[in-house]
C-alpha cells in the first residue's frame, strides 16, 4: 500500500478453502488427553445454558477433529442407560453444533457432515429412550423438548421439511402399521419397483434409518407418507393421539413439570461462535455474534 510497507501475499486456493467453512481440511484424530477431557464434558453435561454453552465452546475447539468429536456426542446419545435429562442436554449440544457449522470457523462445517448423518439413529434412539421412561411427566418432558429442538431446526432452515419430518416421525411412534391408516397404493408401486440402494437414498434423504431390507424400507417410507398427510389433514387416523406432530408449548411451567431444571437466560457467548439458544420450553430464538 505504501513504499516499504508490509507486503501481503494471497492464500494458496486450498489454503483458502480450509480456512473458511472447513472445506478440504485434513482432519486429525484427538489425543488421548482431548478424549478423556470430552468425555468428561459429556457425562457432566446438563440442560442448564452455561453448561451446554461451555461444551459447545469445547467442541468448536476441536472442530479439527469433528469427526471423533461427533461420534462420541453420538454415541453419547445412544447410551441406554442415559437420565432423560442428560439425552436432552446432550441433543441440545448436537444443535448447537450444526447451528455453529455454518459459521466461519476452521473446519465448523465438518460437524455439520458427521452429525447429520448420525441423526436418524439419535432420533430413533430417542424413540426407544421414550418407550421405557415409566414416568409420564418425564415422556411428556422428553416429547417437548425434542420437539422443540425439531421446531427450532425448522424455524433455522437447517434441513428440508421431508427430513425433519422422517426425524419427527421416528420419534413419536413406531413404524408398525397404524390401523384405520390408508396407504397411497400409487406410492407403494413406485417404491417397490426401486432397487435396494434406492430404497436406502430414499430413506437417508427422508430422514429415516436405512436398515432392513428392501420390504422393511417400503412400509418405513409408507408410514412416514401416512405421518405426513395425517399432518397436513389430508387423512385421519383412529389413532390420532400417536400420529400428529407434538410442538412444545410456549409455557414457562414447562420445564418444572417437566421433572429437571429450566434453561437459563440466554447468557453471554464466548470466542466467536454462534449461540443456538438450544432451545428449553420457553423460546426457541437465533443467537448473536459476539467476536467478530
Amino acid at each position: 500500500m505504501q513504499a516499504g510497507g508490509s507486503l501481503w501475499h494471497p492464500p494458496r486456493l486450498g489454503e483458502a478453502a480450509a480456512g473458511g467453512a472447513g472445506g478440504g481440511h485434513e482432519e486429525r484424530s484427538l489425543t488421548e488427553a482431548e478424549r478423556s477431557a470430552l468425555e468428561g464434558v459429556l457425562q457432566g453435561l446438563t440442560v442448564e445454558r452455561a453448561s451446554v454453552q461451555a461444551a459447545m465452546v469445547f467442541a468448536m475447539d476441536l472442530a479439527d477433529a469433528a469427526r471423533e468429536v461427533s461420534q462420541a456426542l453420538v454415541e453419547s446419545l445412544l447410551v441406554a442407560d442415559a437420565p432423560p435429562s442428560t439425552r436432552v442436554a446432550r441433543l441440545f449440544l448436537l444443535s448447537d453444533l450444526l447451528h455453529n457449522s455454518r459459521s466461519q470457523g476452521r473446519n465448523a462445517a465438518a460437524f455439520r457432515t458427521h452429525l447429520v448423518a448420525a441423526l436418524p439413529a439419535v432420533f430413533e434412539g430417542l424413540h426407544a429412550a421414550h418407550g421405557e421412561l415409566e414416568s409420564r411427566i418425564s415422556a411428556q418432558a422428553l416429547r417437548r423438548h425434542v420437539s422443540a429442538v425439531l421446531r427450532a431446526w425448522a424455524d433455522w432452515f437447517l434441513f428440508t421439511e421431508l427430513f425433519l419430518s422422517g426425524l419427527e416421525h421416528a420419534f413419536l411412534r413406531s413404524f408398525a402399521p397404524v390401523p384405520g391408516l390408508p396407504q397411497d397404493a400409487a406410492l407403494r408401486a413406485q417404491l417397490e419397483a426401486l432397487s435396494p440402494e434406492e430404497l436406502q437414498r430414499r430413506c437417508r434423504q427422508s430422514g429415516l434409518l436405512p436398515t432392513g431390507d428392501g420390504a422393511h424400507s417400503v412400509q418405513r417410507l409408507l408410514a412416514l407418507d401416512c405421518f405426513r398427510r395425517a399432518a397436513r389433514g389430508e387423512v385421519v387416523a383412529s389413532r390420532p393421539e400417536v400420529l400428529v406432530p407434538q410442538l412444545a408449548p410456549a409455557d414457562p411451567k414447562a420445564a418444572e413439570r417437566g421433572g429437571w431444571t429450566q434453561l437459563a437466560a440466554p447468557g453471554v457467548e464466548e470466542r466467536g461462535c454462534k449461540r443456538s439458544r438450544s432451545p428449553s420450553p420457553v423460546a426457541v430464538q437465533a443467537g448473536n455474534k459476539t467476536r467478530r
